[in-house]
């Protein structure tokens, strides 16, 4: 009776901070794609810009992500996508430095 738990990716940014990148569904469909950013307790942590990311299938084009801010470290963003292995490539400032990293998916 417990809920479905997502697949979690952290990656690591830097400063203390990360990133946690999860779908709500590991099915092709409608998904929610989160990212949430995370930074070490206490005052002085990293500084996050506004962050981008695409999404493209294996050997295919990608597509922006259309990405909006629910709380001050938290974005969302809704998309359709088939079948297959899904790259999700984000980009974000931290303290002034771009960071970017990819996380894969499976969808079935």
């Amino acid at each position: 009776l417990l809920p479905r738990l997502y697949s979690i990716s952290t990656v690591a940014l830097g400063h203390g901070s990360d990133a946690e990148v999860y779908l709500q569904s590991s099915n092709a469909g409608v998904n929610q794609f989160h990212l949430i950013f995370t930074e070490p307790s206490g005052a002085g942590g990293p500084v996050f810009g506004a962050p981008r990311a695409r999404a493209s299938r294996a050997g295919g084009a990608s597509t922006a992500l259309r990405l909006v801010r629910l709380s001050p470290d938290h974005y969302i963003a809704y998309a359709v996508f088939g079948p297959g292995t899904w790259g999700f490539t984000v980009s974000v400032p931290v303290t002034g430095r771009s960071r970017t990293f990819t996380v894969d998916r499976v969808l079935s």
